[in-house]
């Protein structure tokens, strides 16, 4: 079915629309006419898959107008301009008596889902004021409903909240392409003045919320620009200007940086070429162009960690090494509709290769099982116990968690020499010999090495595997059990360890085949390392991260030294009065 939804949509209309605009060759404005033509004469109204889903209904008439106004003039040149404005009109007004009646409204959850409804709503009627009645009564419903949900779906912290790191920019996009098409439709608009424009519409906490969404992804994008996969991505946008691969998403600043003037946002190693700002040029025109010039510019050095506390992911960074946790609810008010199991799961990138990575979503409704196995405990970085869930699971609802593993963070600490994170969770508490796991991460900087503590609280025998997922490019160059040395196959001079610093007797290492989908319906094979112990609880577990480039070759010795001296640095136990390593 998300086949021709996703056709349904027309986000590819851009396209057509800005090869008219540039090359003035009728033969795209024809194409964008005759798409949408045909699509009326063979989708019925309220008939049909394509009539099925609100959402799908409000991007598409939303798609269809966006673009309009690019071909507006050739269609105005054309003989048969009365019919097709009959044909599409009654269109838009079919579209029109059909969103409010269906709104994907509950009262007890509102998704991205209502959120499309009200965003499509809203660009359809504020195109349509003076034409239909009703447009002007329901473009003051659509108004407020967008401010309502901004507060409701959009965390403190400036998170979307439906725990999944893609679902943030679809929802950001929904959110902010409606108030740019509010703002540069308004009499006060003066080709420049979208904050101010845009807080007399819909008031400034709004438009401050709205900013802190841009101002989470300058922190969250990775140093190549891209997104790291927490939670689904099933592609989704909102509107489309540009093709880029689907975790390309620097553009996003771009967009905010015109919109609110804001240079930290300019960061200048995403944006080197023309190309890099092509949504600026196509949304903007050229004064939104002298705006992105004008702007001082951001540094990757400069973009330093943060932790968003409500949805719980924490970012430490330092350059080109990154390192981004899970440790936040199931989201959508508990439902999970998007969450996968990685509590306290984490992606990896250094020196611009990205060496440990959530494999992703892969598809939806379309293989039930395959959909269960991407959201699965062991499809992430993280540490599963005797074979269970982090959060539970029924099979047979493909949208929904069990909020089982109630995630809390004890500690989260930054400086120049050293960022830290200690967090745990409660997920394997209801196992017939209860315990909690607890995981510390410390970024130290001046090496760069990584170190993640596992220490498991409770008692009795159990089975621990822990898994590292490993990117696309990574390739195992050894294994040394229990640690392995891994190479980029796609940057020749960059290489990581992975060692097991401390462990209890018994632990064991396999290099097992894995998936990573990073885009939807899309996967490919990537390597995964499987550690596995068992043994009484508590048990402590230390791994070293150690990347490195160059002519550098550490020996695993070397590696273990200065673990052993940043451990007893960095590693502290609760009084802060005694070393962690004394205790394991």
């Amino acid at each position: 079915m998300k086949v021709p939804w996703q056709l349904s949509r027309f986000q590819h209309l851009s396209a057509l629309a800005i090869a008219y605009k540039i090359t003035g060759d009728e033969k795209y404005a024809l194409e964008y006419v005759s798409e949408i033509l045909d699509w009326i004469a063979t989708n019925p109204t309220m008939f049909g898959v394509n009539w099925k889903c609100t959402m799908d209904v409000a991007i598409r008439v939303a798609n269809w107008l966006f673009w309009f106004g690019c071909i507006k003039d050739w269609v105005d040149r054309q003989e048969w301009k009365e019919e097709f404005y009959r044909i599409f009109l009654n269109s838009l007004y079919d579209h029109l008596r059909f969103i409010p009646k269906n709104l994907e409204w509950s009262p007890t959850l509102t998704t991205n889902h209502y959120l499309s409804d009200i965003a499509g709503l809203l660009i359809l009627v504020s195109s349509t004021e003076g034409v239909f009645p009703e447009s002007k009564r329901l473009r003051r419903f659509a108004i407020e409903e967008l401010k309502k949900e901004m507060f409701k779906q959009v965390y403190p912290d400036g998170t979307d909240f439906e725990a999944s790191t893609c679902y943030h920019r679809l929802v950001l996009e929904i959110f902010f392409y409606p108030v740019w098409w509010e703002v540069v439709h308004h009499r006060r608009f003066n080709g420049e003045n979208y904050r101010e424009v845009a807080e007399e519409i819909f008031g400034k906490s709004f438009v401050d919320r709205l900013y802190q969404m841009f101002d989470a992804v300058l922190y969250l994008l990775k140093p190549n620009g891209r997104m790291p996969q927490i939670g689904d991505n099933d592609n989704g946008q909102f509107i489309k200007l540009y093709p880029r691969e689907v975790l390309d998403m620097w553009y996003l600043l771009a967009l905010g940086g015109v919109f609110f003037r804001e240079p930290r946002f300019k960061v200048k190693e995403f944006f080197q070429t023309e190309e890099d700002i092509a949504e600026v040029k196509i949304l903007y025109g050229e004064k939104g162009l002298e705006i992105w010039n004008d702007l001082g510019s951001n540094k990757l050095e400069d973009v330093k960690s943060k932790g968003f506390p409500d949805s719980g992911w924490y970012v430490m960074r330092d350059g080109l090494n990154y390192c981004i946790v899970s440790c936040g609810p199931n989201g959508q008010s508990g439902n999970g509709g998007h969450a996968h199991n990685d509590k306290l799961g984490f992606e990896l990138s250094c020196y611009g290769e990205n060496w440990l990575v959530d494999p992703g979503t892969f598809v939806y409704t379309t293989h039930y099982q395959e959909r269960n196995l991407f959201r699965s405990t062991s499809f992430h970085s993280v540490v599963m116990v005797d074979g269970a869930e982090i959060n539970q699971m029924d099979e047979r609802r493909l949208f929904s968690l069990q909020e089982d593993a109630s995630p809390t963070v004890k500690d989260w600490y930054i400086s120049s020499e050293a960022d830290r994170l200690v967090a745990q969770h409660s997920g394997y508490e209801r196992l017939r010999s209860p315990l909690v796991h607890r995981r510390s991460f410390t970024l130290v900087k001046a090496v760069p090495l990584f170190l993640v503590w596992d220490h498991l609280y409770g008692s009795g025998l159990h089975s621990v595997d822990i898994f590292f997922h490993f990117g696309p490019f990574i390739c195992v160059d050894s294994v040394m059990s229990p640690n392995i040395r891994l190479r980029s196959s796609r940057l020749a001079d960059v290489k990581l360890f992975l060692v097991a610093a401390r462990f209890p007797p018994g632990l064991t290492v396999d290099i097992e085949e894995g998936w990573i989908s990073q885009a939807y319906g899309c996967r490919y094979k990537a390597p995964v390392a499987r550690f596995r112990v068992e043994g009484k609880m508590p048990m402590d577990l230390l791994w070293a991260i150690r990347p490195f480039q160059g002519a550098l070759k550490p020996s695993t010795d070397e590696v273990k030294s200065s673990v052993d001296h940043w451990a007893n640095r960095v590693f502290f136990s609760e009084d802060h009065n005694q070393c962690a390593f004394c205790t394991l």
